[in-house]
């Protein structure tokens, strides 16, 4: 859930390299009817500032689906306001593809 075309272009054909397979939105709302249509998805990564809405919003709304949240913002309150919505870490932008890819890794896909 990246709202910059060009960061969305980007990661997601890193993440396509490394394996997975990537659905993109630039939108809240785009995201949800994906969601509703699609079925489930293994993760979130969201922006935080959203055209039509918050990525805290949107993972509150999608639930127990694992996150990553992404912002151009990292304070302390940032980061806490992102585990209290049930994100899983807060990345700053620019993203170093590394943490992400290690944050990926560290998820319990047992759940």
């Amino acid at each position: 859930m990246e709202d910059n075309p060009d960061i969305a272009r980007v990661l997601s054909s890193l993440l396509a390299r490394a394996g997975h397979v990537v659905t993109t939105a630039g939108s809240m709302t785009r995201a949800e009817q994906i969601a509703a249509t699609s079925g489930p998805f293994d993760l979130l990564i969201s922006d935080l500032s959203l055209p039509d809405g918050s990525g805290l919003e949107l993972k509150r709304r999608l639930g127990a689906i694992p996150g990553i949240a992404v912002s151009g913002y990292s304070t302390e309150v940032d980061v806490q306001e992102c585990l209290d919505a049930g994100f899983m870490d807060l990345l700053a932008k620019p993203i170093e593809f590394a943490a992400l890819k290690d944050l990926i890794r560290r998820i319990d896909w047992t759940k």
